[in-house]
């Protein structure tokens, strides 16, 4: 006997949280979803006669994402259920994909979902709203120079991962505007803006730095300079 999921026929586009299929694995089908723009705060000075701007800085909230889906099941109970269980799946931070998009979105829900009933038995309509970073994956780049420079295709600011691997115990260095000390050889040493740790083999290695901010990168060219040329990863996700 094949299983409902196998009987049905699938009509939205391929979601996935976490890499997981929600139609194969909750009978989720998307119905529609829809993307809003955070809230912009902007800091900024009219110029003297009003003759224009004087930026000082911006920042924008995280995106809306709304997802609405038809889940279903064997009966009332399963289809009950598959929509607990799709809603748990976004309960944490999660990484979502919709359809063939290139984009990822890292979400976490933001208010309570809604479960409604369609008046078509075994069917339900479950309804998630998730605050949404709007990002491409993961990039990660090897240097061994001491200019570092690239060149960011997002459009927003977004932190980033720097890996330090030295071929030799180092004492000092600097990256940028940090100070980082007691490298060992062949050991990365990980200033991390995507998490907010720096570590070494493990261990938390914060005090070994006059870190006052991670790091991050801006949208478009960047350069990082340091003090001696070292085999260098950084990582970021360009950000949009």
């Amino acid at each position: 006997m094949k299983m409902h999921v196998e009987r049905d026929q699938q009509f939205g586009k391929i979601v996935t949280v976490d890499g997981n299929d929600v139609y194969r694995a909750y009978n989720a089908d998307l119905k529609e979803y829809r993307v809003e723009s955070g809230k912009l705060t902007v800091d900024y000075q009219q110029r003297i006669g009003r003759s224009g701007f004087l930026l000082f800085n911006n920042d924008s909230d995280p995106k809306i994402l709304t997802m609405a889906f038809y889940v279903g099941g064997e009966d009332d109970d399963e289809a009950q259920i598959n929509a607990e269980r799709l809603i748990q799946s976004c309960a944490r931070e999660c990484v979502i994909h919709i359809g063939s998009s290139r984009f990822e979105y890292a979400a976490l829900l933001s208010a309570a979902p809604t479960v409604e009933d369609t008046g078509v038995r075994s069917y339900l309509l479950v309804t998630l709203t998730l605050y949404a970073v709007r990002r491409l994956p993961l990039v990660s780049l090897d240097f061994n120079a001491a200019a570092i420079r690239l060149t960011n295709p997002g459009t927003a600011a977004s932190g980033m991962r720097i890996i330090l691997t030295p071929d030799q115990k180092i004492t000092s260095m600097q990256v940028g505007d940090i100070t980082v000390k007691d490298l060992a050889a062949g050991v990365p040493f990980v200033i991390d803006g995507l998490s907010g740790t720096v570590t070494a083999d493990g261990e938390n290695r914060f005090a070994d730095t006059d870190l006052t901010d991670f790091p991050r990168i801006d949208p478009g060219d960047n350069e990082i300079i340091l003090s001696q040329a070292v085999p260098t990863t950084i990582e970021y996700y360009p950000t949009f």
